[in-house]
């Protein structure tokens, strides 16, 4: 079968072709199995289909990218209805997506990014591994990565990994900073025996000191991760404060900042702030722009997507811009039966902005506060025209969401409290924050009787 998309020339910038959230289902029990021809596989869970993924594979080629960004949670999607979650699952999905990669995109770098559902989920600390153990993706780790990024990826989650003498790419595990995975807010009880435990107040350390490194040789950061920073996105507001901050010390040496996770696509505009402001000034120094891309998986009927984004170290602001492709599911072929990834985004041009620089972006997040009717159209071009993820209980925060990435800033824009914004997030409607981390009947049950403020009507007996 042939795999068609008009892309763009190839330019002399680099150009960065962005994949996440895969969610390949490789294992399903019997009456579950989907052909694993069939790229039509859609429902509230769905999932990417070994031929949906070869067919994105395929049609990115084209795009000339300098290298790739391969953006995490390539294992299955986690839900209450869904086969029971293993390790070997998202282990036997990365392996095969690596696969992929190595035979659609042959001699492209690659870097991978660690996402929440690549491992087992609930263990008080997680051994990453557990996810890159499949014999191609050792194969391919070895193509693609130094011995030492290999070695802090396996061990840590995350890495920095020098691209050529202007460029370097710094990948960091975000789920030090989720909301789902309180082991990684303390240190390990016996530090010397789990040296690469990624509790956030190390990594954020090691990040500034990868940043410095980058000034000092003249060279450009792409950072990346797979969870993007914002409660709003699901990463805790210390760990989102302490990011924005860091970023702000060093616009002259990051280009570029891609997530995903969300879905959806969207963007975070960044602040300045002075030292000792408040950080709940919501008009504080625009500093940069971060970018999620949209997902892989047609989760919630949304449409598989990708990114190019394209950079020039020359310019003062070295985002141009980007590229959204995308495969309409339920027109997924031409006239010939060919499938067609088609061009559905391209900024800064459907924006109407001259550029993509933060001052310009501001005018885009105050807009899209002001405007309706703004704010729906730029939703609809973030998820291809469909229901900004999945229509869930975060989208009405849409506008402050984007604009504010520090938990301070975002809450009073929102008009919530911490429990709020969680609650949002997880879609529950308790969560008294604790069970964002533990399921509830153990909140009510363990800790609900000595916790003030909870409601006597939702304590269940002690366990």
């Amino acid at each position: 079968m042939l795999w068609l998309c008009t892309l763009t020339e190839a330019t002399t910038s680099p150009r960065v072709l962005h994949f996440t959230d895969l969610h390949v289902h490789t294992t399903m029990a019997a009456e579950e199995q989907v052909a694993i021809n069939d790229l039509h596989h859609q429902d509230a869970h769905a999932t990417t289909t070994n031929a949906l993924w070869r067919s994105a594979l395929s049609a990115a080629a084209q795009a000339n990218a300098s290298f790739v960004i391969w953006g995490g949670d390539t294992g299955p999607q986690r839900c209450e209805t869904c086969f029971p979650y293993e390790q070997r699952h998202a282990t036997e999905a990365i392996g095969v997506a690596s696969t992929a990669l190595r035979e659609l995109l042959p001699g492209v770098r690659i870097f991978p990014v660690i996402g929440n559902t690549d491992f087992a989920e609930g263990a008080a600390h997680v051994n990453y591994a557990d996810a890159w153990a499949h014999e191609a993706s050792q194969s391919a780790l070895q193509a693609w990565l130094s011995n030492g990024s290999r070695r802090n990826l396996l061990s840590r989650g995350y890495y920095s990994e020098k691209v050529d003498d202007v460029w370097r790419v710094v990948v960091l595990n975000t789920r030090a900073c989720h909301i789902r995975n309180f082991a990684d807010f303390k240190p390990a009880p016996n530090a010397a025996e789990q040296p690469g435990l990624p509790f956030f107040e190390d990594q954020l350390a090691w990040f500034r000191q990868q940043l410095a490194d980058a000034r000092l040789h003249g060279s450009r950061v792409i950072v990346t991760g797979h969870v993007p920073p914002g409660i709003w996105g699901g990463c805790w507001g210390e760990f989102s404060d302490e990011y924005e901050d860091i970023v702000a010390s060093f616009a002259d040496v990051v280009a570029l900042q891609i997530f995903g996770h969300q879905h959806s696509g969207s963007s975070r505009l960044l602040r300045a702030f002075a030292d000792g402001a408040d950080r709940s000034e919501q008009d504080a120094t625009a500093s940069s722009v971060a970018s999620i891309t949209p997902s892989i998986a047609p989760q919630g009927g949304q449409m598989p997507s990708f990114r190019v984004y394209t950079v020039d170290p020359g310019r003062a602001q070295p985002v141009v811009g980007f590229e959204q492709y995308r495969l309409d599911l339920e027109r997924p072929t031409n006239a010939d039966g060919n499938v067609l990834w088609q061009l559905s985004y391209q900024a800064p041009v459907h924006l109407g902005l001259a550029s993509l620089s933060p001052e310009e972006w501001r005018r885009v997040v105050q807009h899209a506060a002001t405007n309706a009717t703004y704010r729906s159209l730029l939703m609809k071009l973030e998820s291809n025209g469909k229901d900004w993820h999945a229509g869930t209980k975060s989208a009405k925060d849409y506008a402050c969401g984007i604009k504010h990435v520090g938990e301070p800033a975002y809450l009073r824009c929102a008009g919530k409290n911490q429990e709020g914004a969680v609650r949002d997030y997880i879609m529950k409607d308790h969560t008294y924050v604790l069970s964002a981390i533990f399921p509830f009947d153990v909140i009510m049950s363990s800790f609900g009787h000595s916790l003030p403020g909870i409601l006597e009507e939702d304590l269940l007996p002690p366990e």
